[in-house]
């Protein structure tokens, strides 16, 4: 099968592609090749460079204090991007001559295959006799290693029944002019699945292969890194698609995965990594909202228990129709004269005419004559009435009443809102006439 995985740098995908063909059941016994992919430790030759002894082995165990002293060396080095050589670090070569690239190996297979792929491993090493050296030929035949091919262009040459891995396959599968002639080593790829070929094709997009290649996959599957974290979404479909599609997205598989963390340096990434955990402005943002929030939120509602807090002296009396300080602390000061002055009413048989209740009887509303009546009867002389607006009578003069009647009381105090067009201004009786609610 043709398989591709694709991700932007930093989403994971030769990290997982390393855990899938060292996991999946159907890649196990099978010869595995790969190219493209730099210091791969399951590769047994790999094992026995410098490189794979300093990045490995040397240089992570040593202390922070030490690799301070060591890395003015290795900046100028990568920056020419290419590995540390005995050449460059000469002192270490003693070190290096008693290196075991075979325990380096099987350090990284063991870590990187399931049990139950390692076990021989673990009985051949348990059933080698005392004083016999293992070698990498008793391991050979179970197939846990990765062997380096040069060419990608003839990976069809390579032994059926093979698994093969081609990171940033772009460099070797380009987008091609529909003028251009179908390449053998594109074309070969209609038939890889008779030689059971399992050719994996690492990229970053799809749309930077060879269309005739793309036409051809038979399993996708992208990577997309949440801002560097150690959280993946990985799509899989049945196809090759365009992952940056959002119809494509909803068609295929998803889910959430952690990195493997496990298959770190197994293989060499990147001299400087630059993909780090970055989050959104958006995100530091929303502390300081809840803040915000909750400032707002515990503000209002202490203005509310201000205004709902327990009433005064005052608005207690109020309520209750009842002043102490009116008829308590005031009279404490009166004289005797005084304090029956405050009782007497201004207006005899109206009690509450008496100064002490001046603050529980200032008015709320005043008498309108606003109901006038012109009695004219054939008998009598005509009387004019007015009444308020609680048809109490009222004393207004004749020539006021008789106007009023005739052209009606215009209420000031009233908004326009509430006057009635419908209302008549005259209203005239058998007996008398009327003019009622401002008309």
């Amino acid at each position: 099968m043709l398989h591709f995985i694709t991700g932007r740098p930093g989403a994971s995908k030769s990290l997982n592609c390393f855990k899938m063909v060292c996991t999946d059941k159907k890649y196990a016994g099978r010869p595995k090749f790969y190219n493209n992919i730099k210091l791969n430790l399951l590769d047994f030759q790999q094992c026995k460079t410098f490189q794979a002894y300093f990045y490995d082995v040397y240089y992570p165990a040593l202390s922070s204090a030490e690799k301070s002293v060591i890395d003015p060396t290795l900046k100028p080095i990568h920056a020419q991007k290419r590995f540390v050589g005995l050449e460059d670090m000469p002192w270490l070569a003693t070190p290096f001559a008693k290196h075991e690239p075979l325990r380096q190996w099987l350090k990284w297979v063991k870590r990187c295959h399931l049990p139950e792929q390692t076990k021989e491993v673990i009985q051949i090493e348990k059933s080698c006799p005392e004083g016999v050296e293992l070698t990498f030929k008793d391991f050979e035949a179970l197939n846990l290693h990765w062997t380096h091919f040069p060419d990608p262009h003839r990976w069809y040459e390579i032994d059926g029944y093979s698994v093969l891995v081609i990171d940033e396959a772009q460099e070797f599968f380009p987008v091609r002019s529909g003028k251009e002639r179908v390449p053998i080593y594109a074309s070969k790829f209609e038939r890889h699945r008779h030689d059971s070929f399992d050719v994996i094709l690492v990229t970053q997009h799809p749309a930077f292969l060879d269309v005739h290649v793309r036409r051809l996959a038979g399993h996708h599957t992208h990577y997309f890194n949440f801002w560097g974290s150690t959280r993946v979404t990985r799509y899989s479909w049945d196809k090759c698609v365009d992952p940056d599609d959002h119809f494509a997205k909803k068609e295929g598989s998803k889910s959430v995965i952690t990195k493997p963390k496990k298959y770190f340096g197994v293989y060499f990434s990147a001299f400087e990594h630059t993909h780090k955990l970055k989050l959104p402005m958006s995100l530091f943002l929303i502390p300081l909202l809840l803040c915000i929030i909750g400032l707002a939120l515990f503000y209002g509602y202490s203005q509310l228990s201000k205004n709902e807090s327990v009433p005064t002296k005052e608005q207690e009396a109020e309520d209750s129709g009842f002043l102490p300080s009116r008829l308590t602390s005031k009279t404490n000061d009166l004289s005797l004269e005084g304090y029956i002055k405050e009782r007497t009413p201004r207006l005899a048989g109206l009690k509450h005419t008496a100064p002490i209740y001046d603050p529980l009887t200032k008015p709320r509303s005043f008498p309108k004559p606003k109901n006038c009546v012109l009695w004219n009867q054939e008998t009598q002389k005509e009387i004019c009435i007015c009444y308020s607006q609680r048809l109490t009578r009222m004393d207004v003069p004749d020539f006021l009443c008789r106007a009023t009647v005739a052209n009606g009381y215009f209420d000031e105090t009233l908004s326009d809102k509430n006057f009635n067009r419908s209302t008549p201004e005259r209203r005239e009786l058998k007996h008398y006439r009327t003019i009622e609610d401002g008309s």
